[in-house]
């Protein structure tokens, strides 16, 4: 049975369909480190999962009947990140006709997740540093500092650490915001992964669009597998999406596959060996599913005898 954290996740995502050994550490520690007050960083490539990551964390914490309230620092303009993190004050620029509650101040007494964090200027890490010590904000225009009250998620997409030597980023609100790095490792290195993100996705989009749910062919597993991912699985939902479309009701071909992946020449080399990872796979869900094997042979659609044949192949 699932247990309630990785339940209260934005699965229709499917970031928590976890498989390899590295994902489930990682829930694991998430589940841990939620019901701390200690700060978060989530590092990783763009697409691996990392704001439904903050927001199982919120989610899982004493915090979650609180606001998560999230500011991406990429999503903006230079200019308005300031004026989004801290609000202002009626007067206080030019269009300021009225207060603004600041995203900080918005979110008191939950989580505020501060995505793409490297992308603020210094002055804004250094009035963010400020309001981390002195747990106070105070809006653009205003004097009186703010009490506010919060958890502090912070999300990069590059090394921080890097950042700190090039001195693009304060190396005091590095350590502040860093008293746990967590690092979401990108989907081509979590190829256990990606059969069962697939086949989830397939399952919600045929739930959706109240379709039946298409087969893949092994073709289309081992494209699937031999690729990198360098959208994380962010790209792969929106494959799965547009073969779900095209694939309606019927089979997902390789050839489909590759279409979509603008690989219309497969690697023959790689092709075996991505086949015996789809196959490992597919087994290793099957039994998961159906402890008993005889069943899991027929899930599979093979003989009892294929199927032991085939675990002391792949050693499960």
């Amino acid at each position: 049975m699932k247990n309630n954290f990785i339940q209260r996740a934005d699965r229709k995502r499917g970031i928590f369909i976890a498989e390899n050994a590295a994902t489930k550490a990682l829930v694991r520690s998430l589940k841990i480190y939620a019901q701390t007050e200690l700060s978060l960083l989530l590092e990783g490539e763009t697409g691996t999962g990392k704001d439904q990551f903050a927001r199982a964390l919120h989610e899982g914490s004493e915090r979650k009947h609180g606001p998560f309230v999230e500011l991406n620092c990429a999503a903006l303009p230079e200019g308005l990140i300031e004026a989004e993190c801290f609000g202002w004050t009626k007067g206080a620029f030019t269009g300021a006709h009225q207060r603004r509650v600041g995203r900080i101040e918005s979110a008191n007494g939950g989580t505020f997740y501060l995505n793409e964090v490297h992308r603020a200027s210094k002055p804004v890490q250094s009035k963010i540093l400020n309001v981390l010590e002195n747990k106070v904000v105070t809006p653009l225009g205003e004097t009186r500092e703010i009490p506010v009250d919060f958890r502090l998620v912070s999300a990069a997409s590059v090394d921080l650490r890097t950042s700190v030597s090039c001195g693009d980023f304060l190396p005091d609100l590095y350590y502040r915001i860093a008293c746990v790095r967590l690092n979401i490792p990108p989907l081509r290195e979590r190829q256990e992964d990606i059969v069962a993100l697939a086949d989830h996705f397939l399952t919600h989009f045929s739930d959706v669009m109240q379709l039946p749910k298409p087969e893949i062919e092994l073709a289309a597993w081992s494209a699937l597998l031999s690729y990198p991912w360098p959208g994380n699985v962010r790209e792969l939902r929106n494959l799965i999406e547009h073969a779900f479309h095209l694939g309606r009701g019927g089979i997902i071909t390789g050839e489909l596959i590759d279409r979509l992946l603008d690989r219309s020449e497969a690697l023959p080399a790689a092709l075996k060996d991505a086949e015996d990872q789809v196959r490992a796979a597919l087994i290793k869900r099957a039994l998961q599913l159906f402890p008993n094997q005889r069943e899991a042979a027929k899930h599979l659609g093979i003989a009892l005898s294929t199927l032991k044949q085939l675990k002391r192949k792949f050693g499960l």
